[in-house]
């Protein structure tokens, strides 16, 4: 069912629609939104927006969501006369109300885009995020976190999906001097003035066409690993190298809770993205990278861009296929193998699999939840293709040792402090090996290099 931003007659029914928490879009990314008429009803609900009928083209006009393109007459008893009546008086103050929207947004980029600064203030930062995100909402707020501690003025503007994307109302108001984005450039509204500090944590449209990426003076991009900085570099862009950085307020040691003699492993699935590939050959392609991984460890980028190039298979789908393999299937793998250990996997999407039954704890929520599990063991699990994840990270500032895929391989920014930090391994085998060793790593060496402190201190290196 594809759902619409509606107008409701009936608070009730207003607030029943709202509390479905209806999504919409390719990616679910809109929250439905729900105005309504009538009396006022106590709620937290975000999507439920209390605007009369009488005040609906300047409510609207005026407001930040989603302008509705559904109306809702439940609970209206009247003739069918003055129903027709109603909805055609709602259609012409829908299109005044459209009409002063974009005279408003018209407007706040105007201001936007031709805003000049003081400089001699006290610097004030912008950042934008989603909620409906599972990774970057929190780093974007972590950011925000060192720099209020820095001392500066922040904004950070959470959307929770029914915002009006065209709609720069809050960032204008703020005119910050500073915009922090991730994996976006957001750069069409900001003044020459204005620095913009892009963060690309994630292989977005922008990086894999064709098209020239448009920048400004004051744009300082950064890259989270190797194969993004050659993205980046393919379209004659420089950036810097910026790794995942860690909120240590929130993941810290914690000698209360009894540590264990077990490893955790947090993380999603990726079963979904890989089912969801349209390509050739598709299952054959994944049972040749399997047998690679399981022989040789994680493969070479060189060796990656041979198969894409032999199979015809999109870049994107072949990344899906990679992170299936180097998560799920070398998870199962493992889980299957593991004999004196005690092992714990937590996340979404791991009930699919019938061997996870009996070790599958759950998903966490973001933050001490997570530290806490981390807490409660001697090592961690860190699947993937790269070793400065944010669960390595999360582990290593919790206590837990992180034993990481050997990923140096195609990522040249691992510190060497960091093998006093990690235990790695090169394939699935190598893991009952290393957890017969003394278990003795300095984790404070990874965990200070990688403070969002660090980060902060990069960028205000930039401002002039």
């Amino acid at each position: 069912m594809e759902y619409k931003d509606t107008y409701f007659f009936n608070g009730q029914v207003a607030l029943q629609a709202a509390s479905e928490q209806n999504r919409y879009g390719a990616l679910k990314q809109f929250l439905q939104v729900c105005y309504y008429d009538g009396e006022k009803i106590q709620s937290d609900l975000i999507n439920l927006i209390h605007l009369p009928i009488g005040n609906l083209v300047d409510g609207l006009g005026m407001g930040t969501a989603r302008l509705p393109t559904g109306l809702n007459l439940g609970g209206l008893e009247v003739s069918e006369d003055v129903r027709m009546k109603i909805i055609e008086n709602f259609r012409i103050s829908l299109r005044k109300a459209y009409e002063k929207r974009n005279e408003f947004n018209s407007s706040y980029y105007e201001v936007s885009k031709n805003t000049e600064l003081n400089f001699n203030e006290s610097l004030r930062f912008y950042l934008v995020a989603n909620k409906s995100t599972q990774v970057m909402q929190y780093i974007s707020y972590n950011v925000t976190k060192a720099l209020k501690a820095a001392g500066y003025n922040v904004f950070y503007d959470l959307n929770y999906g029914i915002e009006d994307e065209n709609c720069l109302k809050n960032m204008s108001q703020f005119n910050p001097h500073v915009t922090i984005n991730i994996n976006h450039l957001n750069n069409d509204f900001l003044s020459p003035d204005v620095y913009n500090f892009v963060w690309f944590q994630d292989f977005m449209p922008i990086l894999l066409d064709k098209k020239k990426m448009k920048l400004r003076k004051r744009d300082f991009i950064f890259h989270l690993t190797d194969g993004l900085e050659k993205k980046l570099h393919a379209k004659k862009v420089f950036s810097r190298y910026q790794g995942f950085c860690i909120d240590t307020s929130t993941y810290k040691p914690n000698k209360s809770i009894k540590k264990e003699k077990k490893i955790v492993f947090i993380g999603s699935s990726y079963m979904k993205n890989f089912q969801n590939i349209q390509a050739d050959q598709k299952d054959f392609i994944c049972d040749l990278i399997y047998q690679a991984y399981l022989k040789d460890g994680i493969m070479p980028s060189k060796k990656r861009r041979k198969i894409a190039k032999k199979f015809k298979i999109d870049e994107v789908s072949l990344g899906h296929i990679f992170n299936y393999v180097e998560r799920d299937l070398a998870l199962l793998y493992i889980v299957q193998n593991m004999k004196e250990y005690e092992i714990e996997v937590y996340g979404p999407g791991w009930d699919t699999y019938e061997v996870m039954h009996t070790i599958y704890k759950g998903s966490l929520s973001y933050g001490e939840e997570i530290s806490r599990v981390y807490n409660s063991a001697m090592y961690s699990l860190v699947l993937g293709g790269y070793v400065l994840q944010q669960r390595t990270l999360e582990s290593a500032a919790s206590g837990c040792i992180p034993i990481v895929v050997d990923s140096r391989i195609n990522d040249t920014m691992v510190q060497e402090c960091y093998e006093e930090s990690l235990i790695f391994i090169k394939t699935a085998d190598d893991l009952q090996n290393v957890l017969d060793e003394e278990p003795n790593r300095e984790l404070e060496c990874i965990v200070k290099y990688n403070s969002y402190d660090k980060f902060v201190q990069t960028m205000r290196g930039l401002i002039k």
